[in-house]
């Protein structure tokens, strides 16, 4: 993306949509991870409070390579065909 301040500024793509995957958008946008253990604070005397947030780390992690080997496999320009598509627009 690129961007011209001003009164007649704008923003830009700075490649083509067939170039620009979703996970570029995503990491542009400094997005948080997709899947993240609560936040809620620990009770100590429930050992599911004591042991969720390790339990869940490795599964969590794995998760949102997952998560973005599939954001880098769909382009702008894919994503944008199907909401062509589903608003019944020509391409």
């Amino acid at each position: 993306m690129t961007t011209t301040r001003g009164k007649t500024g704008a923003c830009t793509l700075a490649r083509p949509p067939e170039a620009i995957t979703l996970l570029d958008i995503y990491r542009a946008a400094e997005a948080p991870p997709a899947a993240i253990p609560h936040a809620y604070p620990l009770q100590p005397d429930c050992p599911v409070s004591v042991a969720i947030r390790p339990a869940m780390t490795g599964m969590l992690d794995h998760a949102q390579v997952a998560f973005e080997a599939a954001l880098g496999q769909q382009t702008l320009a894919a994503l944008l065909t199907e909401i062509h598509t589903a608003n019944g627009a020509p391409d």
